[in-house]
């Protein structure tokens, strides 16, 4: 099976406290071929190295409940 790029999202670092969830969550229905959770981990993973906000990173199930 040929492999291909699907999408590519970038979070720029000063962007990631003001990130909406919501919009994610929405492209992540949009786009079943992704393994929904794996993307959701991949932006949890992407914020927790990123984000200066000195609250505690969110966990994966309190991302879902967005």
């Amino acid at each position: 099976m040929e492999s291909k790029t699907i999408a590519t999202l970038t979070i720029a670092k000063d962007d990631v406290i003001n990130l909406n969830f919501r919009m994610i969550n929405k492209a992540i229905s949009a786009m079943e071929f992704i393994n929904a959770r794996n993307f959701k981990e991949a932006i949890l993973l992407n914020i927790t190295e990123y984000s200066e906000d000195p609250r505690p990173p969110m966990k994966l199930k309190e991302l879902e409940n967005f």
